[in-house]
């Protein structure tokens, strides 16, 4: 299902907005912060680091949006970091 930006402060998708996303959005942001990139990044780097293959689609017609879904690349989410993102709980 597609988040259709809910990670970079977009609306999404009723079916997809639900008190249980909106808690990860939101611990996704703190993460953010910590480590000096975006919600968003932190999104797509989460889902590259399952111990199974994930391939996020980018799909955007804006260049900024594209550089910033590149650039999670460069972030490395470890597997406290993914339990707390999918959980909450402590850091």
């Amino acid at each position: 299902m597609p988040a259709r930006g809910f990670f970079a402060g977009g609306t999404a998708d009723p079916a997809f907005d639900n008190a249980c996303t909106q808690q990860r959005r939101a611990r996704a942001g703190i993460l953010a912060t910590q480590l000096g990139c975006t919600p968003n990044q932190i999104a797509l780097a989460y889902l590259r680091a399952h111990a199974f293959p994930v391939i996020p689609i980018l799909g955007t017609l804006n260049l900024d949006h594209l550089r910033d879904g590149m650039d999670a690349v460069n972030i490395t989410i470890t597997a406290a970091h993914a339990a707390w993102l999918r959980d909450g709980g402590a850091l």
